[in-house]
Parts: C-alpha cells; sequence; structure tokens
C-alpha cells in the first residue's frame, strides 16, 4: 500500500489492526513503481500510523519494511511491528517520532537489516523522536539504528533479552546530536556485538554536531564483556550522568565520557534482574545518589518519566535528590 495524501491517519479500532505481508512483488506500472519496499510505503506528509499490528513484510531484495518511510513528519504510535525485513526503514524527513510501539524479531539475518533503521533523507534538520517503546531480539541488526542529525531517544526498553541475536542497542551511525535519556538497555548473551550504544561506527559527519548525552538510563550487560559505550569521535561532546551498569565488561570504547555520579552495580540492586525488572530493591546505593542534569541548549536532561512495560510511561516521582539509574523508587 502506497500511501500519497498528505495528512492522512490510518488508525485500527476496537484494539489493533493485523496486516500481514506475504512477498511484496513490485509492478511495472508506473502507479505502483513504489512497491517492493514494504507493507506500507509513506509518500505523504503528517501521515499517522496508529494501533496496527504489521507482520511479514518480505521483497525480493530481502529490505522490505513494515513501514517504509518517505514523506516528513511521520508519526507512529501504538503499533506493533514484528518479524519483518525490516520494522521501519526510512528518513526523518522534519520530524519522526515514534511512540508507545513494539518493534520484535525484524531483520533478515544479514546484519543489515533492523528492527528500526533510520536514514538521515535530505534534510539538514531532521529530528527522530524515539520514546516509550519497546524495541527487542532485533535478528542480527540494531534493535535501533539511526542516521537523523538530532534523537532523543527517551524512556524506552531496548533489549536483547535471553535469545535476541542483535547486535547494538542503539546505532548513532554518523553521530549527530542525540540525547538518551531514561532507558533500559541490555545487551544479551547472543548478541552479535560487544557493546551496546554505538556512536559514529561508520562515519563523523563534519557538517552536524557530534553530542552525545546519556542521562539516568539502567544498562545491563548479560554478555560479560564489550562496553556501554562505543565512540569513535575524539573531538566531541560526551556525558554519561546518573546512569546505573550493572554486569561485565568495562565502561566505554574510544572516547571517554565526562563522568558524572554514574554507579556500577550488582545485579542484586535491581529487584528482579533475571526477568528485566530493573527498578530498585530499597536501601542499595542508587537510592538518592544521583545529581540534577541541568539543561543542554534549552533541552532539559531530567528525567521526568520513567518506562512502563509494555510500551508505557508514567511520571518519574523524585523526593528532591535524583536516584541513579531509569528508575526512582517511590518517594
Amino acid at each position: 500500500m502506497v500511501w500519497r495524501d498528505n495528512g492522512v491517519v490510518v488508525r485500527g479500532v476496537n484494539g489493533r489492526a493485523a496486516v500481514r505481508g506475504t512477498r511484496v512483488i513490485p509492478f511495472v506500472g508506473s502507479d505502483d513503481r513504489r512497491n517492493g519496499k514494504g507493507i506500507f510505503v509513506v509518500a505523504a506528509d503528517r501521515m499517522r500510523i496508529e494501533n496496527l499490528e504489521i507482520s511479514g513484510a518480505k521483497v525480493a531484495d530481502e529490505n522490505g519494511a513494515a513501514v517504509r518511510n518517505e514523506g516528513r513528519d511521520l508519526t507512529i504510535c501504538n503499533s506493533f511491528m514484528h518479524d519483518n525485513e525490516n520494522g521501519f526503514l526510512g528518513a526523518a524527513l522534519g520530524t519522526l517520532t515514534m511512540e508507545y510501539s513494539t518493534f520484535d524479531n525484524n531483520g533478515a539475518g544479514d546484519g543489515q537489516t533492523h528492527n528500526v533503521y533510520v536514514d538521515a533523507g535530505s534534510s539538514v534538520g531532521d529530528r527522530l523522536i524515539f520514546r516509550h517503546n519497546y524495541s527487542h531480539r532485533a535478528r542480527i541488526g540494531h534493535n535501533l539504528k539511526t542516521r537523523a542529525r538530532e534523537n532523543f531517544v527517551l524512556f524506552n526498553r531496548i533489549m536483547d533479552e535471553t535469545d535476541g541475536t542483535g547486535s547494538y542497542a542503539i546505532d548513532f551511525s554518523d553521530g549527530g546530536l542525540a540525547y538518551v535519556v531514561g532507558n533500559l538497555l541490555q545487551q544479551g548473551p547472543n548478541t552479535d556485538n560487544n557493546d551496546i550504544i554505538a556512536f559514529n561506527p561508520e562515519n563523523i559527519d563534519p557538517r552536524r554536531p557530534q553530542e552525545l548525552y546519556v542521562v539516568n538510563n539502567t544498562i545491563v550487560n548479560d554478555l560479560g564483556r564489550g562496553a556501554p559505550f562505543n565512540v569513535r569521535s575524539t573531538t566531541m561532546t560526551f556525558r554519561s550522568i546518573n546512569n546505573l551498569f550493572v554486569g561485565g565488561g568495562t565502561l566505554y570504547s574510544g572516547k571517554q565520557p565526562e563522568m558524572i555520579t554514574n554507579l556500577q552495580a550488582a545485579a542484586a540492586v535491581l529487584v528482579n534482574a533475571p526477568n528485566f525488572d530493573y527498578r530498585l530493591n530499597a536501601g542499595v546505593a542508587p537510592i538518592n545518589a544521583g545529581t540534577s542534569p541541568g539543561s543542554v541548549a534549552g533541552v532539559s536532561l531530567v528525567p521526568d518519566f520513567q518506562y512502563v512495560h509494555p510500551a508505557r510511561r508514567e511520571r518519574r516521582l523524585s523526593n528532591g535528590t535524583l536516584d541513579v539509574g531509569a528508575y526512582e523508587l517511590a518517594p
């Protein structure tokens, strides 16, 4: 299906509407020239996709997507994309927003297809807002790969879990401006890569800012080696504030971040780490150990929310001093 009308809302009612593909074949006619890219091909601006379950996208070049975006200002909300060659593939033109959605077991197993792959497009002001989502168990590819110039990755659960074979949890392929706040990030024992967050592993684009702010995340390494951070650039701004690191490995590969009130701890600080309940136990060291992260260029780094499973949020309440990590023990 190719959507060309601007401002369209496609919404499932009475629960999620299921859309399943088998094999999307490109047609010869000019009206269908965009077929062969995925189940939903967005060739319009200001489109919203809500309450849909999309699965089974396959195309001849094994790069099919549940949603393939070629428009500006797309929003995807409360949707479930699973068992596709790509869950999402396309450009962040204008502002691309993905929220309250689940991406699971997408990828062709070639390392070139992903749960979510956001390209830069042609715009110099492209922006990704990825918030309150659950992206997990990508097949060899990344759980989130983005080339957007600006990236807001906020209050998500991004994981391999026990059986996922994904590579990076988050891959900022060309760097850019990235805010990673309040997420639950986990590297599983079957990962295809040693590191969890990669920043400019492929290219350092001199046309864009190179700034990474990682604030109040809980980052768990169940692989036992590798690092939460793999940052190639040596001249960028890189701050790690109030993050809780659990598990083996080292803290960083490449550039060392400016570290502010981060903690390394054993899994016992978490309610139930083997079952991915990363809330804090009472009386543990991360409680009231954080500092106010302030703001950058008018963007607040304070974690106002925390992730609720699956793919929801709740207000983060504090007694005045932040806990370290993605969760605040209820005051």
